[in-house]
């Protein structure tokens, strides 16, 4: 028996088929599918029942569960004893939300590579929704997303918060920059899509302000909305320390509001009994890393007016 073959029975069994098993631990179906079965013949015992559409853990098997939870949280806490100096090599899959790709993904990236150079990342930048439902599947190790899961399973770590606010080119919204009923029906609102962890604080705020808001545009991508804004398509919901450069330099207004604008939590989410030291050194690289106050890619250039209401941004 080996430690390999008892993680291999343990995700399966945690993710409920062989196949997210396989995804979760980076190797192919057949082979997960041959650890378990070496497994079964070394204990001398059926631990999957393979009759129906999908493999049933076995009475057998759900007693083996915990004790090979056990094993395997053992072997992590040797791998990071204090002084131990084993080099982390392999594969980890996470997701973020594109919010955190334009801020500070980029410096998560430059301190594995320092730290842990055999690690490769492969980052998934989805909406929240999306993001939920492949950590579910085992599709990646964790996420990093403004959405706190409801799925008992799971951990939702707080990591950061996030400023949200109404935002438009001040030629749109004039001197007043005051956000109204009259201002929403007359402009174009362009909002992220339902998928959004910002969509259900968007909708509650709005419903206790009493606004009627009609998503003219409603899109996954945060920074094709931002462009859209810029360039005065239509009125924003963007976190403002991003902008706040845009802001400062004229491009954007602030709206302003007579009741203050929720923000935006964020959250490591994440299996509690996650064994793979790549992904827990990712956590820990997460927790130092997180910072959204980065500015947006517009800023570095120089706001040039060319014409009524129009303007071109300089990169």
């Amino acid at each position: 028996m080996t430690l390999r073959q008892l993680e291999a029975f343990y995700w399966s069994a945690v993710l409920g088929n062989f196949s997210a098993a396989a995804i979760k631990l980076h190797m192919t179906q057949s082979a997960l599918s041959k650890r378990v079965a070496e497994l079964e013949s070394v204990l001398g015992m059926r631990l999957f029942d393979r009759d129906g559409y999908r493999p049933q853990v076995t009475a057998q098997g759900r007693s083996l569960l915990d004790k090979a939870r056990r094993m395997l949280a053992l072997q992590t806490e040797i791998r990071e004893m204090d002084g131990a100096q084993a080099e982390l090599v392999g594969d980890c899959r996470f997701g973020i939300t594109e919010l955190v790709a334009m801020t500070w993904l980029p410096e998560l990236v430059a301190s594995l590579r320092q730290q842990h150079p055999g690690v490769v990342l492969e980052p998934d930048v989805d909406v929240s929704m999306g993001l939920h439902e492949k950590l579910l599947a085992g599709a990646i190790d964790f996420a990093v997303m403004p959405m706190r899961s409801p799925d008992r399973s799971l951990v939702s770590e707080p990591l950061s918060k996030v400023e949200f606010a109404w935002m438009a080119a001040p030629e749109l919204v004039g001197e007043r920059a005051l956000l109204t009923p009259a201002l929403l029906a007359t402009h174009p609102v362009l909002v992220q899509s339902a998928g959004s962890g910002l969509t259900p604080i968007f909708d509650a705020w709005s419903h206790s302000n009493g606004l009627s808001i009609h998503r003219t545009l409603a899109s996954n991508s945060l920074a094709a909305i931002a462009d859209m804004v810029v360039a005065g398509l239509g009125i924003g919901f963007l976190p403002v320390a991003h902008f706040s450069p845009l802001r400062d330099r004229g491009d954007l207004c602030q709206l302003r509001t007579t009741r203050k604008v929720p923000w935006l939590d964020y959250y490591l989410v994440h299996r509690p009994d996650e064994t793979s030291g790549v992904a827990r050194a990712l956590f820990g690289a997460v927790r130092q890393t997180c910072d959204f106050v980065k500015p947006h890619r517009l800023a570095r250039g120089k706001r040039k007016t060319t014409g009524r209401g129009r303007f071109n941004s300089a990169v």
